[in-house]
């Protein structure tokens, strides 16, 4: 029951850090 914008904001968390991730 998530709001479209708090799936964005995650989606987005968890794309940031899997390219900080992916950067080391």
């Amino acid at each position: 029951m998530w709001d479209r914008n708090q799936n964005f904001f995650a989606w987005t968390l968890v794309r940031t850090l899997s390219m900080d991730v992916h950067e080391m």
